[in-house]
């Protein structure tokens, strides 16, 4: 049977590998709590976001049910993927990459709906790393 996928589509992330926050200086919308973000990623098994950085690197993260994430990058004309884990504690989501990524560091997010099929994630120190928006 093939897995059914709902496409996250990430409009700007920047904090994720970059480390630099977005414009954003305070969270807007509603934040989500956490059965809202366990709703949002496990609606079907295997969401999949796709974000782009300011700096024109582009990913894709795969969350499956399980708890286990997926995620391959592209930029400066390399492909490089790292797998690990997702959560979510309290309401934030929380990602551990394995490899690459912050290599076994926890880094969580809250998320704000900032209208219909639209939602930004702030890191605990208040910066803004993305938006994104659902596609069925």
């Amino acid at each position: 049977m093939r897995t059914q996928c709902v496409v996250v589509c990430v409009v700007l992330f920047c904090a994720g590998l970059g480390g630099q926050a977005l414009a954003e200086d305070k969270p807007t919308g509603t934040p989500l709590s956490g059965k809202e973000l366990k709703e949002l990623l496990t609606s079907v098994d295997g969401a999949i976001t796709e974000a782009r950085s300011s700096l024109g690197a582009r990913w894709n993260t795969v969350y499956l049910r399980t708890g286990r994430a997926f995620v391959q990058w592209t930029g400066a004309g390399t492909v490089t993927q790292d797998s690990g884990y997702w959560r979510v504690e309290g309401d934030t989501l929380c990602l551990k990459w394995l490899k690459v990524i912050y290599p076994g560091v926890e880094r969580c997010t809250r998320i704000h709906r900032i209208g219909e099929n639209a939602y930004q994630a702030w890191n605990a120190e208040g910066e803004q790393i993305s938006t994104f928006g659902l596609r069925p």
